[in-house]
């Protein structure tokens, strides 16, 4: 298998582990994935190279599960730290300060 192949197909399975990793835990909230998910790709492209981190984003972004800070909040504006619309919150989130 060529280097290229190799690094596509090892940032592939990169980006599957880290989205099977941001389910856990996130109930029904698509907001509280996409954030676990986005931050998590964050924290691995910037411990790799110029070159691979511009590749593995790519391969990240395809899904469409990643966000932006800027979209996370745009995503999370109304809603608690949870990615839940304020006051239907099972841990009991009701305001902008919790």
């Amino acid at each position: 298998m060529s280097d290229d192949k190799k690094h596509n197909f090892d940032h592939a399975d990169l980006v599957d582990k880290i989205r099977h990793e941001a389910m856990v835990g996130c109930g029904s909230s698509y907001e509280l994935f996409s954030k676990r998910f986005s931050r998590s790709i964050d924290s691995h492209a910037s411990k790799m190279p110029d070159v691979e981190r511009q590749e593995f984003m790519e391969k990240a972004k395809k899904g469409g599960d990643y966000m932006t800070e800027d979209e996370e909040n745009e995503a999370f504006d109304g809603c608690c730290s949870h990615g839940i619309d304020w006051g239907f919150c099972p841990a009991g989130c009701d305001r902008d300060d919790d």
